[in-house]
């Protein structure tokens, strides 16, 4: 076994035990582990710094290279990449509290467990409309998966997570997040910003109507245009990119 899977296995060993210290540890040895590159070829997805923008398309184009029909439903994907942390339950539970509005909405699952995912969780979802794609099926399909969706909802962000969410930050992609103590949630970026939403785990019906009232009165949008804009005026420094992100959730509380 290389190290590389020896780690893997290590940190799944215990997954009611992930948090802040599995970021500290992650942060360590992922230099030490990770190839020369960055991921290995297998889960390397272009991952850009986070102020550069992905391959440039209009929404139209996007839905063409992951196969998507254009639609005028909401859009809604899980920001996974099922990597090392997987809490797909989160997300299942979320969307499965849009069923009253389920003509309005459109969900995409973009993952490296397609199969695995869809026995487990397709029947207690029946009567939404998802979307599924195997992550590897397609190397530009996933960024493409994201813009093409209205939003990314992120179950869980460790290290892998937590990049994807400035690949959304700096794209304009509007996002929430939730937020569970056993997780690494995006432990680099908000370390001292608590002005995000949280998905409250409790309540998931409480939690879909308060997204449905952000994403029908276009407020997640808003928020992400303005993200967007400080990211290209002020070429943020890694550092004061957290303030950026931070911003950046929808906060719904108020909305």
């Amino acid at each position: 076994m290389n190290k590389r899977n020896l780690l893997v296995k290590l940190i799944r060993l215990k997954p009611h035990l992930h948090g802040r210290l599995y970021g500290w540890l992650w942060e360590i040895v992922w230099p030490l582990v990770r190839e020369p590159d960055g991921l290995p070829s297998r889960y390397r997805l272009h991952i850009p710094v986070p102020w550069r923008t992905w391959t440039r398309r209009s929404r139209e184009e996007a839905e063409a290279v992951i196969g998507l029909e254009q639609t005028n439903r909401i859009r809604i994907i899980w920001a996974s990449r099922s990597v090392f942390f997987k809490r797909p339950w989160v997300f299942f539970n979320l969307i499965r509290a849009f069923l009253p509005w389920s003509s309005e909405y459109e969900f995409v699952v973009v993952t490296n467990h397609l199969e695995q995912q869809k026995k487990k969780f397709e029947d207690c979802c029946e009567g939404l409309n998802i979307k599924w794609f195997d992550m590897f099926d397609n190397p530009e399909g996933y960024e493409a998966a994201f813009q093409a969706s209205d939003l990314a909802i992120f179950p869980a962000a460790g290290s892998v997570t937590g990049l994807m969410f400035k690949e959304c930050v700096a794209n304009g992609i509007p996002a929430a997040c939730t937020v569970a103590p056993e997780d690494i949630i995006l432990h680099t970026l908000f370390e001292k910003n608590k002005d995000f939403l949280e998905i409250d785990e409790t309540d998931f019906t409480e939690s879909a109507e308060r997204i449905r009232k952000a994403v029908s009165d276009k407020s997640h949008v808003k928020i992400a245009e303005r993200a967007l804009e400080r990211i290209r005026t002020t070429q943020p420094s890694q550092d004061e990119f957290g303030g950026v992100c931070s911003d950046f959730l929808v906060n719904l509380v108020d909305r």
